[in-house]
């Protein structure tokens, strides 16, 4: 998708845009800095029409996940500032976070060896039968 930074700039005149920081076929994410709060951001823009043009009246799908993001607050998810639409763009001001995109940090992990299969098969029964076991014996009861 290419997306006209002048109009990211216009829809978001209290940003600054910096670099790309990832681009897909559905969208690109765009490096910023909110200029009163004096923070980093991450800007995805994607179409934000929906697919159907009968259905100009519903929620796109995009605006839907803003809204289902902004609501969460999780250290493990990344957290919703802001959200715009101009021109049938939808612009999501995310935070920011160090480490880089996913693809480059698998790309440092080392590759884990393929598993090595039984050629029996005894490798995957023998927990299937000491689970069995474990669970066919008396259990002790306690309480208070």
């Amino acid at each position: 998708m290419i997306v006209d930074r002048g109009l990211v700039a216009a829809a978001l005149p209290g940003y600054r845009l910096g670099g790309e920081l990832g681009a897909g076929s559905f969208g690109l994410v765009i490096e910023g800095w909110h200029r009163q709060l004096a923070r980093p951001v991450a800007i995805k823009a994607i179409n934000a029409e929906p697919a159907d043009p009968r259905r100009s009246g519903e929620v796109s799908g995009f605006t839907a996940e803003a809204a289902i993001l902004a609501g969460f607050d999780h250290p493990h998810i990344v957290r919703v500032y802001d959200y715009q639409e101009r021109d049938g763009v939808g612009l999501i001001v995310m935070e920011l976070l160090a480490g880089g995109n996913l693809t480059r940090r698998l790309a440092g992990l080392p590759r884990r060896p393929p598993r090595r299969r039984s050629s029996c098969g005894t490798s995957r029964t023998r927990p299937v039968r000491t689970v069995s076991a474990a669970s066919s014996r008396p259990r002790a009861t306690y309480r208070r």
